[in-house]
This record gives C-alpha cells, sequence and structure tokens, in this order.
C-alpha cells in the first residue's frame, strides 16, 4: 500500500517539474518582452493566426500565460506575486489601462 501512494506522489512530482520546465520557466522569460507590448489584444490575434497556421497549442502556452498575467496587472491593478482573495476588496477593484 505504501509502495502504491509512493508511487502515485512521485508521479506527480515529475508531472510538476515537466510543467515547471516546459510551461512556467519559458512564462517568466517571456516577462520583460511582453511588458513592452503596447497592443494586448493584437498579440492575443497574433497568437490565434499563428494556431490558425499549424502552431501546436504547447508552442503557444508560454506566450498565451505571459500576455494574460500582464493583462491582469494592467487591468486588474494584480500582480500574480502579490495578488491573493484574502488582500480584500481593493485588489479586485480594476483600474483604466495604461
Amino acid at each position: 500500500m505504501l509502495g502504491l501512494i509512493r508511487k502515485l506522489f512521485d508521479n506527480n512530482e515529475r508531472e510538476i517539474a515537466r510543467y515547471q520546465k516546459q510551461v512556467v520557466e519559458p512564462t517568466n522569460r517571456l516577462e520583460a518582452e511582453v511588458e513592452k507590448i503596447q497592443d494586448l489584444a493584437a498579440a492575443y490575434r497574433e497568437l490565434k493566426e499563428k494556431h490558425e497556421k499549424g502552431a501546436s497549442l504547447d508552442e503557444l502556452l508560454p506566450m498565451a500565460f505571459a500576455l494574460t498575467r500582464e493583462s491582469a496587472k494592467r487591468y486588474l491593478a494584480c500582480a500574480t506575486s502579490t495578488c491573493s482573495s484574502s488582500a480584500g476588496p481593493s485588489s479586485t477593484r480594476a483600474r483604466s489601462p495604461r
């Protein structure tokens, strides 16, 4: 029984490490680049066009996450490292775009 539990959690740890390497790290590396983008809607359209031309979702996922994070920072005044539901009502108040 203990072996089965260890196997389940070990598999989960490997999956988390894979996700960290394939999605989280590339997304974080794109942060500075995405902050410079003025028109986020155009960037989302460009991602959609790349997908329609055959780019895989796995290829596009880090940029999609980076754009989403930047959208949250701009429009919700919410940085993912500092925003939480326990921060109170002021953290969810929307502000005008830059």
